[in-house]
């Protein structure tokens, strides 16, 4: 019992490094307390969205777990220009111990587990509200909400953190990681559990959220075309944007990612599951218009408008039209423009600010394959060929466009305008769905996937026909790669396959190592989890219990 209480107030303090006020501190509207936070449906909703900024932020969702960690340990980003110490170098070679990349991978989890424990703390609250009333069934709405949000970060540490998934299921007694339910002082939020449990939580989560949310969560009922125009205005502000927060489709879809995970998908009743879910969110149709998808594919036509007399940019660069669950960072223009704007090229700096994330022009030019596909090369398309001055002589390079703004380019009558982004991060999207489809699916079946998919990419009319046995997994990394540039869902595509020791040849010819694909825990963790000199007595940290 000592070791259990020195380890459980300890750890859960070098865990989550705040007291339980400080949770809050990022919620809106003054809600800074534990008991401020709870005290009325509108401060339940405002603490709920807390969770969402904790999710946007730099640490995690708003760089660091999509366009940075995943990506440099993908090799999309050129790294010539960095320091041999320099963190993203060290990404990029999987090397992540105890150095400038470790600190990257440890805000992901401190970050992720902040986020868990506020979750935890709403659910407590929500399962016995006191003298707190809510409107319709906004409950049970949060309670749904909640628990899909946390199965969806924790699938996300079990993807990062956790062993391929080929090893866990030959070892499922093995302990991966702590599954926070509770957020109190006690061993088992905590401490890791085996596989077996890890899964049963999660999967119980997701259950939980898709059975009350497929009953009463107004996605199921509105037309996502309709919500954002305003004509079916939704039922209340809080409700406003449940097509992008955590609603059903983003459970079930979460649910489609941790069967991949977690099963033998060489199992056809797996297969069967998986396919089912992900022909639910793809397949569904709009409930207040015919022969309309609830989430139809991004086109080119998404990205502009041509009028006649010039072309209107729409900025969609992160197919707004196919996000299912997406993060909006209303600062997100001050993260990504030192990412993928400025740069040592064009401000001629020695390079040793924060380093440019940029792709050789022929690179660039080889991701695509079709001349219409606007994923690449182009005035109107994901990426723009820029001319910069390098030490005094003109250098081309690619300019990344999927997350920015103000980008100015001259339309069809030789004015200037500008994109504008949505600032949305997208972290599931409906185009993933039709290459999970693609992947698993009998050819003759996954071909009517990939006719639709290869429509709106630009890909051609006779692209899908030459999709067959042969070539699916060849042609799926490659479409992987396309589409979820800078989203960082190209690593875990390589993790679920164990891409271990196997050579990639773009867009820089190199190998992974089965380094790649596991990253340490922090080490402030497993120091006290795994000590074994404890003091008889417990200590409690910095002299008090708050």
């Amino acid at each position: 019992m000592k070791r259990v209480n020195y380890i459980t107030g300890l750890v859960v303090a070098v865990l989550l490094m705040s007291s339980c006020s400080d949770w809050l501190n990022v919620v809106p509207r003054g809600q800074h307390n534990e008991t401020t936070a709870f005290e009325s449906e509108g401060a339940y909703q405002s603490t709920l969205i807390g969770v969402y900024q904790l999710m946007a932020t730099t640490e995690l969702y708003g760089r660091n777990a999509t366009m940075r960690v995943p990506e440099f340990i993908t090799h999309h980003w050129d790294i010539s220009n960095l320091l041999p110490t320099d963190g993203n170098r060290l990404l990029s070679e999987f090397d992540f111990v105890e150095n400038a990349a470790t600190s990257a991978i440890n805000e992901m989890w401190d970050r992720a587990y902040r986020a868990i424990a506020q979750i935890n703390l709403i659910i407590a609250h929500l399962e016995e509200p006191g003298n707190v009333t809510f409107s319709g069934n906004n409950r049970e709405l949060m309670l749904g909400e909640a628990h899909g949000l946390r199965a969806f970060l924790h699938l996300d540490l079990l993807r990062f953190f956790g062993p391929v998934p080929a090893e866990l299921l030959l070892n499922p007694d093995a302990k991966v990681l702590p599954y926070m339910k509770k957020f109190d002082r006690v061993i088992a939020a905590v401490q890791p559990v085996t596989w077996e449990v890890y899964i049963d939580e999660m999967m119980a989560d997701l259950d939980y959220a898709m059975e009350v949310l497929k009953e009463i969560d107004p996605i199921m009922s509105y037309s996502q075309n309709e919500w954002y125009r305003g004509r079916n205005l939704a039922p209340s502000e809080f409700e406003y944007n449940r097509p992008r927060r955590f609603n059903y489709y983003a459970a079930a879809g979460t649910k489609v990612r941790a069967l991949m995970w977690t099963r033998d998908m060489t199992d056809q009743s797996n297969i069967d599951e998986v396919v089912s879910l992900a022909k639910d969110i793809v397949d569904g149709e709009d409930p207040q218009y015919d022969d309309i998808k609830r989430f139809e594919l991004a086109g080119a036509g998404d990205l502009y408008v041509d009028t006649g007399d010039g072309s209107r940019s729409l900025g969609n660069y992160t197919m707004n039209r196919e996000h299912i669950f997406a993060l909006n960072n209303k600062d997100l223009q001050s993260i990504v423009e030192p990412m993928f704007v400025t740069n040592v090229y064009r401000d001629n700096s020695d390079g040793l600010h924060f380093p440019p994330y940029i792709i050789g022009t022929v690179s660039a030019k080889s991701l695509i394959s079709a001349t219409d596909d606007w994923r690449g090369l182009g005035k109107h398309r994901m990426w723009n060929v820029e001319v910069s001055d390098q030490n005094g002589s003109e250098a081309p390079y690619s300019l990344f466009k999927k997350y920015t703004d103000n980008m100015a380019y001259v339309n069809n009558t030789g004015g200037e305008m500008e994109l504008k982004s949505s600032n949305r991060i997208p972290l599931l999207r409906a185009g993933e769905f039709y290459l999970i489809l693609m992947e698993y699916l009998p050819v003759f079946e996954a071909r009517q996937y990939a006719a639709a998919f290869a429509a709106s990419r630009g890909l051609g009319a006779t692209w899908a026909d030459n999709f067959d046995d042969t070539n699916r997994m060849n042609i799926l990394e490659r479409e992987y790669r396309r589409d979820f540039y800078g989203e960082g869902q190209m690593y875990f595509y390589y993790k679920r396959h164990n891409y271990a020791d196997r050579s990639v040849s773009w867009p820089q010819s190199f190998t992974f190592t089965p380094a790649a694909f596991r990253f340490p825990l922090p080490k402030n963790y497993t120091d006290y989890v795994y000590a074994e000199d404890l003091p008889e007595e417990p200590e409690t940290p910095n002299g008090s219990e708050e």
